[in-house]
């Protein structure tokens, strides 16, 4: 637990963290859902997690502790591939996602709203969504009008194959 704390408070400085699970065997349920209660809810809000090479099991006992949050988690498996689990990333997540990944430049509320035909708002609580969990990143901007206007990418790691 205190390591994972360590490296979870690093993360104001990178903006990333990785846990990697490749030499747990197992993970007991009430283990993992105090980490993630205590140690990283406390850390990651808006920060990337990534969890790497985590076997089935591992992966099926982080899963049921986020859908009992009502979250999502990025995993990488062995292949490199990036895999966002948990029942809160819905189809509606997925295709606001798509179009942020699928886009090779930073982009408005407005513009995704425009490509997805939705209104901003919806749009707005969808991305809020997306950034607490760590798979988009967003950049506080000036508006033309002098307001606040965020920019949403995709994370600034470069992934071979991803399956979402």
């Amino acid at each position: 637990g205190k390591a994972i704390a360590d490296r979870a408070k690093k993360l104001e400085e990178s903006g990333v963290l990785f846990l990697d699970f490749s030499n747990v065997d197992v993970l007991d349920f009430c283990f993992a859902k105090t980490a993630y209660n205590k140690i990283l809810c406390k850390y990651v809000d808006g920060k990337q997690v990534f969890i790497l090479n985590a076997k089935s099991n591992i992966v099926e006992t982080l899963e049921a502790v986020i859908n009992q949050k009502k979250d999502a988690i990025v995993l990488i498996d062995q292949t490199g591939r990036l895999i966002i689990k948990g029942k809160a990333f819905s189809s509606v997540y997925r295709e606001t996602f798509n179009v942020i990944r699928n886009t090779k430049r930073e982009l408005t509320v407005k513009k995704i709203a425009e490509k997805l035909n939705e209104n901003t708002t919806t749009i707005g609580n969808r991305l809020k969504k997306l950034y607490h969990w760590g798979v988009i990143r967003r950049e506080k901007m000036v508006a033309k009008n002098g307001g606040v206007e965020y920019l949403y990418r995709f994370n600034i790691l470069k992934f071979d194959h991803m399956k979402t």
